[in-house]
């Protein structure tokens, strides 16, 4: 069974599911299942395939396995910017990793899993930007209650709304866009205090 959670882009806002990781099915984990299959030479006849990749890859070859998929190699450059052909050497070129294309076959076989949500996921979700107004808004009136002044920055926010870094600071510029905040003061650090209609 594969058990997901939700979660959402920071950028977008949009929901996705993401894989929740279970056990991981190990190497020892495979050689006990083709023992228990076709005996006890199948455990060694694993190690063999893997050597036997690894070998046709590093001879430039794409390998191709009926009922899995294909393994090729991705290369990369070691210097960065490169924008002319001459200024490319071999010893400049790596093996950036491998990759591996499920066969349709796999892929059809997976069609089929039963996909489930996490137990103790199905009400819970993220909190929104609209979540984290309403957390700045009641924090900021708390602060004009209590001090008789309320300002936030980008590092306030993320603190109390537990956003990052980034969505901090578009969120406070969408809010000032909004007329939801003023912008105090825009020198090094933004600061912003609450619109005067929303007192």
């Amino acid at each position: 069974m594969i058990k997901y959670k939700l979660l959402k882009t920071q950028l977008t806002d949009t929901v996705y599911p993401q894989q929740v990781e279970s056990e991981s099915f190990t190497n020892a984990d495979m050689e006990a299942a083709l023992k228990k299959r076709f005996g006890s030479i199948a455990p060694a006849v694993l190690g063999e395939i893997a050597e036997i990749i690894s070998a046709k890859l590093a001879d430039g070859k794409t390998v191709a396995i009926d009922g899995l998929g294909t393994f090729s190699i991705r290369l990369g450059m070691k210097k960065n910017n490169v924008t002319e052909f001459q200024n490319v050497h071999t010893k400049d070129v790596h093996i950036a990793g491998v990759r591996f294309n499920a066969c349709k076959e796999l892929r059809n076989a997976l069609d089929r899993a039963n996909i489930q949500i996490q137990p103790g996921d199905a009400l819970k979700r993220e909190k929104t930007t609209d979540d984290r107004w309403v957390m700045l808004y009641d924090h900021m009136l708390q602060n004009l209650q209590r001090k008789g002044y309320a300002t936030t920055n980008a590092t306030s926010y993320k603190l109390l709304t537990g956003c990052t870094d980034y969505t901090a600071r578009k969120e406070l510029e969408q809010f000032a866009a909004d007329g939801r905040l003023q912008l105090l003061t825009a020198r090094r650090v933004k600061i912003y205090i609450l619109d005067k209609k929303l007192l």
